[in-house]
């Protein structure tokens, strides 16, 4: 027996000192949900944090807050921003903030300790930071600055549908015949599908399109065409089901233009003919299409439920701009942030080192509305001497010249890429520098380098160079902002146009050249 009770106490020695070295800690800090974020634009921004404890039912009484000016101050216990006191309560985030009003860019060092309901404390939690943005309009000391260059001319006409019509099967041929021995100088086919086509001429096909009733589908068929009767040939499939319902439409156009300066234009209308079902052959100018239906006019183009055809010519794409300039730093740094607003999307490298692991950045807005910055911590990005900064600008949004059934192209915001930028560099001395976005730098536009869309996402290749090469003096333009105010329907119709669930049509027309 007496072995039994030291064997027992000694259990319980065992454990008491098991609980000794498990204490309650606190940890996960957050502001507004983020871990050490910049560029906080609340003006009581919500803390949270989470508790470990190996306590069963361990519950939280009271909690308390301390904010600090640097991490000196906090370090020591002192919160001259905010000490919140103890506090009663179990709430473990979202707690505002309701310290000393902070200005822009203000640092946050901030901890947390916690109360059980025993009234045991816990040790404080470990430091977390927060930084203020730029809160006003004033803050921003740069300006809008981008590259201009005269448009690009079109590389051919426009082609125009203005005198086609939307057809569908099966509600309609005489070929236009051109006098024969005349040389074709171009001949160009245009089409508008709801909404995948195929496409062939004299059974060859030469091209698809998908929704190509909002985009400029233009084919070049000059190689296809024969001095006789041709045959344009097209199957279109309306890939709508029971749940998404849509109507259903062909318009094209072909124009060929001779060299003797006539043109010969051959449109969608009732002369088309038009099937149900594709049999073998059916692309091919031998085939006969007696039995066919001829094509049931819906509308003229411009009508119906498809509205407006763009018929503006086809831009290309201008290289995307190379922003580059040179600064002097003098001193060690304490700290260094760089606020940039890059529209429509940007990169930007310091010392060729790429600033950040974002991509797609700002975010997408009504730019006419809002504009999105981002804040980055470039402190170990920066060297006492001479630093590059360079930043590559993209299109995306902002300047979407890409047809499409969302109409971007049409958007009010619409401009080219532009740049806003402010680097906050702080001395350990205690002196400030800043740069800023201005006239004085470099710019590269290299016509090899563009800004493309790859399945939804913005692909920039090859940085600027430390050392810049063949610069000229920065073409640059100075504007005001792009839009209002500071970060911050269609019609249904009853006409009864076709409503079709995944169905394929077939369309042929004869066309003597």
């Amino acid at each position: 027996m007496r072995s039994f009770g030291l064997t027992f106490g000694l259990c319980l020695t065992l454990g008491a000192t098991a609980r000794a070295v498990s204490p309650t800690t606190v940890g996960n800090l957050s502001c507004e949900d983020i871990r050490n974020p910049l560029g906080i634009e609340e003006a009581r921004p919500r803390l949270s944090w989470s508790i470990t404890s190996d306590r069963r039912g361990w519950k939280q009484r009271s909690y308390q807050i301390l904010v600090a000016s640097s991490s000196q101050l906090l370090a020591q216990n002192k919160g001259d921003l905010w000490n919140s006191g103890s506090v009663n309560s179990n709430v473990t985030d979202h707690i505002a903030y309701t310290g000393k009003t902070l200005g822009s860019g203000a640092q946050c060092y901030w901890k947390v300790r916690v109360w059980d309901d025993a009234g045991q404390p816990s040790a404080y939690s470990a430091p977390a930071l927060w930084q203020m943005g730029l809160l006003q309009k004033s803050d921003w000391h740069g300006q809008w600055i981008g590259y201009v260059q005269p448009q690009p001319k079109a590389s051919q006409d426009a082609m125009s549908l203005k005198n086609a019509s939307w057809i569908w099967y099966p509600e309609g041929d005489p070929a236009k015949n051109a006098p024969a021995g005349r040389s074709i100088q171009s001949a160009r086919l245009r089409t508008a599908a709801d909404n995948v086509a195929t496409i062939f001429v004299n059974g060859q096909e030469v091209g698809s399109s998908r929704d190509s009733w909002k985009t400029r589908d233009v084919l070049d068929v000059k190689s296809q065409l024969a001095p006789s009767a041709n045959i344009i040939a097209i199957a279109v499939v309306n890939e709508a089901n029971a749940v998404n319902i849509s109507p259903a439409g062909l318009a094209a156009q072909l124009d060929v233009r001779f060299t003797d300066g006539e043109v010969l234009s051959v449109v969608t209308d009732n002369s088309w003919k038009t099937s149900n079902q594709q049999v073998n052959g059916w692309q091919s100018n031998t085939f006969e299409d007696a039995a066919w239906s001829s094509a049931q006019v819906l509308a003229k183009v411009g009508g119906g439920p498809w509205g407006e055809v763009s018929n503006e010519p086809e831009i290309p794409t201008l290289p995307a701009p190379h922003l580059r300039r040179t600064f002097a730093l003098n001193g060690r740094i304490r700290r260094a942030t760089a606020y940039i607003c890059g529209l429509g999307l940007y990169e930007m490298r310091l010392n060729e080192r790429k600033v950040g692991d974002h991509v797609l950045d700002p975010g997408w807005t009504r730019y006419d509305r809002r504009a999105l910055y981002v804040t980055h911590d470039v402190t170990k990005y920066l060297q006492n001497g001479t630093n590059a900064l360079a930043v590559i600008l993209g299109t995306g949004h902002f300047d979407d010249h890409v047809l499409a059934a969302w109409d971007f192209d049409k958007a009010p915001w619409r401009a080219r890429p532009k740049m806003l930028l402010e680097l906050r560099v702080e001395y350990q001395d205690g002196r400030h520098q800043i740069i800023k976005s201005d006239g004085s730098g470099s710019l590269v536009m290299l016509i090899a380098i563009e800004c493309r869309r790859v399945n939804r996402r913005v692909e920039l290749t090859a940085p600027v160079p430390r050392e810049t090469r063949g610069n000229q003096p920065m073409a640059i333009y100075v504007s005001v902002d792009p839009v209002v105010g500071k970060p911050q329907p269609a019609q249904s119709s009853s006409t009864a146009f076709p409503q079709a669930r995944t169905t394929t049509r077939a369309w042929r027309k004869a066309a003597g050249i």
